[in-house]
This record gives C-alpha cells, sequence and structure tokens, in this order.
C-alpha cells in the first residue's frame, strides 16, 4: 500500500511542480551555465547507495569543502538557492527519486555516507525502511540552516544539536509508521513552509498520542535552546569526524589524536540537565615529555571505574585540589623519576617534542 501511495503522489506532484521546477531550474542554469541538479550519492534502505536528486542550492563543486552540514549563511548557497531552500524546492525534486523507489514520501531524511558510519547499533535501525523527503525531525529542524548559522563546524554541530534528536524522531516514525501517519506528516510539511508554529503544535500532539518520552516532546516544540546530547544508543557526545570510538580510545586508553569536542558553557548546559546523573569532564589535545594530558576534574576519581568497577588508588599522594595540581600515573613517575611536588611544564600538542610550553604557569 505505502508503495502504491508513493508512486502516486510522486507522480501526480511531479506533473503539478513542473510549471514551478522547470522555470527554477532554467534560472539555476542561467546563473553559471552549469547543470541546474545536484546529484549526490546517499544511503538508503540496508545500505545500498543512490543518488539523489536536488536542484542545485549551492555553487558548483561546493560538496568538495569536505562540509556536509550547511549554515544558513554558508558563503557557498548562490541567490537563487536561498529561495530554493526557503520554499524546499529542492525537496520537490527528490520526487523524482520516489517515483524510481529509491525513496519514500515519509521516511528518515537519507545521509552522506561520512555520517552513517557514525550511526550507533541502534541509529542503523534508520536503515531498515527507505529514506524520505519528511518525516518528524523534518518539520522539527526545517530551520537546520539557521541552527548551524556562525557554527565554526557545522558538522560537529549537526552531530551534537541536531543528529541526536533527529535519529530519537526517525526511529518513532519507524516504531509507529501507517499511511495514516505518513498522510499527516506530509500536510504538516507543507504548513511549517508557511507556520512552523502551528506545524509543531501539531507534532508534539502527535508525540504525545504515541507515548513518547518527555524530553523528545520538549525538544520538538522547539521552544528551549538545543544543547549537546548523544544519539540513540550511546552516552557519548560526537566529537570530530573520529567519533566516539576516538573519543574513548584517546580520553581512556591514550590512542590516537584529540578529536575536538565541546565547549566547556556547552558541557555545563550538558550537566545540568536533569535527566543526567553524573558527568566527568575531559579536556585534551595537551602532553608532558610525551605522555598524554588529561584535563578533568575531581569528578573523574569520583566516578571513574577500570576492570571491575575499581577505583583509582593512590601510591603516593592525593587527588588534586588546586587548579595547577596534577596526578601522574605511577607507572609515568617511575619512569621520568619523579618524587611528590615536583614542577611538571604541560606542552601544547601530543608529540614529544613542542614549540609551545606552558612554562609560565607550571603542574605540581
Amino acid at each position: 500500500m505505502k508503495r502504491v501511495f508513493d508512486f502516486s503522489v510522486s507522480l501526480i506532484g511531479l506533473i503539478l511542480s513542473s510549471p514551478v521546477l522547470i522555470p527554477v531550474a532554467f534560472l539555476v542554469w542561467m546563473q553559471d551555465f552549469k547543470s541546474p541538479f545536484y546529484i549526490p550519492t546517499r544511503i538508503g534502505k540496508d545500505k545500498e547507495e543512490f543518488k539523489m536528486i536536488k536542484l542545485r542550492s549551492m555553487i558548483v563543486n561546493a560538496d568538495t569543502s569536505g562540509v556536509d552540514s550547511t549554515g544558513k549563511n554558508d558563503i557557498r548557497i548562490t541567490k537563487i538557492g536561498n529561495v530554493i531552500r526557503k520554499f524546499k524546492l529542492d525537496e520537490l525534486s527528490q520526487l523524482w527519486n520516489v517515483l524510481k523507489g529509491d525513496m519514500s514520501l515519509v521516511g528518515p531524511r537519507p545521509n552522506v555516507k561520512k555520517e552513517t558510519d557514525l550511526y550507533t547499533d541502534l541509529e542503523n535501525k534508520l536503515l531498515s525502511v527507505k529514506p524520505g523527503i519528511t518525516d518528524i525531525s523534518s518539520i522539527v529542524f526545517s530551520d537546520e540552516g539557521d541552527i548551524l548559522a556562525d557554527k565554526l563546524d557545522p558538522d560537529i554541530a549537526y552531530n551534537q544539536l541536531i543528529r541526536p534528536w533527529k535519529s530519537r524522531l526517525g526511529l518513532i516514525y519507524i516504531e509507529n509508521k501507517s499511511l495514516k501517519l505518513d498522510i499527516q506528516l506530509i500536510f504538516l510539511t507543507a504548513v511549517a513552509i508557511f507556520s512552523k508554529e502551528r506545524a509543531l503544535t501539531k507534532i508534539a500532539k502527535i508525540l504525545i498520542r504515541l507515548d513518547v518520552e518527555e524530553e523528545v516532546i520538549e525538544i520538538s516544540k522547539r521552544k528551549k535552546n538545543l544543547y549537546p546530547y548523544p544519539p540513540p544508543g550511546t552516552d557519548i557526545i560526537v566529537g570530530a569526524r573520529g567519533g566516539q570510538l576516538q573519543l574513548l580510545l584517546y580520553s581512556i586508553f591514550r590512542i590516537g589524536n584529540a578529536p575536538n569536542n565541546l565547549s566547556w558553557e556547552s558541557y555545563y548546559e550538558f550537566r545540568n540537565n536533569s535527566r543526567v546523573g553524573w558527568t566527568i569532564p575531559f579536556s585534551l589535545g595537551d602532553s608532558h615529555r610525551g605522555y598524554r594530558v588529561l584535563g578533568t576534574n575531581q569528578d573523574y576519581f569520583k566516578y571513574f571505574r577500570y576492570g571491575r568497577k575499581k577505583k583509582l588508588e593512590f601510591s603516593k599522594g592525593e587527588q588534586f585540589s588546586e587548579v595547577f595540581d596534577a596526578v601522574i600515573g605511577s607507572e609515568v613517575a617511575k619512569e621520568l623519576n619523579y618524587q611528590l611536588n615536583e614542577e611538571i611544564i604541560v606542552a601544547h600538542g601530543t608529540g614529544k617534542k613542542s614549540f609551545l610550553q606552558h612554562d609560565d604557569r607550571p603542574f605540581k
């Protein structure tokens, strides 16, 4: 039934929208005499790759920058591209993918391979159905460009602020998918173009009816600022492209390089969330004589466990209490022949040699 509905609506949609799509495609071509279509590779059902058809809203070869998430003020967006994005005309052209069977009208939005490679086991369920032109998250985060505007790294901001909720909403759709819900979401997608607030009110009512957890409902109302949060299936907030594995290997086992994660202000927002029991902050990237340095606070000693939930023990000294106190692993102290209260100069970077020593602020 869903395929029949998708095929029929996409065919009618292409016919009815052609008087708009054709002139706009001509205007895109006129601006630089290049193809008016952008045809990127996306990951579909069962991790199969497919070519998605979009009206081009950015300059030619914009995807070679390596940035997949786009802010509203991205300099790669053309003048006609701003109009295309405002009225979601680039989504209309994807009706062709629905007609072909690559996509559905409603379903989790398709993603690039670099992003799906970061999926948790739970998020991989998003790839068990055909991706869609719209879904619950498409309405909730229809202002994704505004959210990512002015962010130093839009990809990291996307993974910290949008992906956690987008994935949860996608999973909620999969668990409750029906033709009735599809029709509701298609209607609300159109409503959101002209009245986002009205569409979000309806979305909240749908989520309440589906008995969704309160925090997801509150986020979906979009009345509060978004804050960094882990994707479903993990309790680690995504950092740089290396993902959660890179963060785990570096912060716990000192393997690899430090990923860019989140600001101290963002950490405080996350820590103060009522659903968070405890946190341990990690500040990464410095070293001492070739050994990696981990900046943290007393919560590290309070909550960190290893092996069979064993606490860290001190062979000498005690945990730090002042800003420039330091704790050295017993094996490192033995290797460097250190005694208690010796000065320690931390260097910027993770190599054995550094041109930037923090010798103005020694630790002890």
